[in-house]
């Protein structure tokens, strides 16, 4: 009788990508699709673009439902957790790859809130402060620092959404075809932020809430599948 023997580099890999329980993987999915969703929702419930994050304010302040989805927009550091999951994963075939990834993309994430920052409190200031002192003084100095973290944060979701994909698809974590739809997500977010309706940009994150969504069931399934003495070694939430 012939037997095969397996490498054991591929051994290995495989089960460092296995060693996930299934918590942690319904974590990582929810962490991924969630905020990615309720940006989907956000960008729905508003039809046109206020242009700055003041007049986004009040249009949330106008309507209730969107004032209720508009705080959940400051999730994406959450999102940043789902994608080191989703990049740990990947690192076991394509560790440097995927790590570089990872950094870009959650960095990216966790920088973008503080982009709309300055504006924010600007519009929210006075009614606490009861003066327009303290806004002026953010208003002066806060729109060319959220000028810089904006640039760094597109440059990184540009550079680490791309680099998942390929990461992605050298890992095989998930479908090839899921690969490329990561890798398309930025251009199509470029294509669809180009006017003033939000419906439109609706369309980009709605793509990529998709996307995400897919990665963070193939999490799930390949937990489930894992063996039962790797689900004892994995990590528990």
């Amino acid at each position: 009788m012939t037997t095969t023997s397996v490498p054991a580099t591929t051994t290995a890999a495989a089960s460092r990508r296995r060693a996930l329980s299934v918590g942690c993987a319904w974590a990582a999915a929810g962490c991924l699709a969630l905020p990615a969703a309720a940006n989907t929702a956000y960008h729905l419930l508003t039809p046109v673009n206020s242009g700055t994050t003041a007049g986004a304010v009040a249009q949330a302040a106008a309507h209730p439902a969107l004032a209720q989805v508009a705080v959940l927009q400051f999730a994406l550091p959450v999102l940043a957790m789902g994608v080191a999951v989703l990049a740990w994963r990947a690192s076991a075939v394509t560790s440097r790859l995927a790590t570089v990834a990872g950094v870009f993309l959650a960095g990216a994430f966790l920088l973008s809130p503080l982009g709309s920052l300055p504006e924010l409190l600007t519009a929210i200031l006075p009614r606490f402060t009861g003066t327009a002192a303290a806004a002026r003084a953010v208003d002066g100095y806060g729109h060319t620092v959220a000028g810089y973290i904006g640039a760094v944060a597109l440059a990184g979701q540009a550079l680490g959404l791309v680099l998942m994909a390929i990461a992605l698809w050298r890992s095989r974590i998930v479908p090839h075809w899921l690969s490329v739809g990561f890798g398309v997500t930025f251009p199509l977010l470029v294509l669809t932020h180009s006017g003033t309706d939000e419906r439109v940009f609706a369309l980009g994150w709605g793509w990529f809430t998709i996307v995400v969504a897919l990665c963070g069931a193939y999490l799930i399934r390949a937990a489930r599948r894992a063996p039962r003495g790797c689900r004892a070694r994995a990590c528990a939430c």
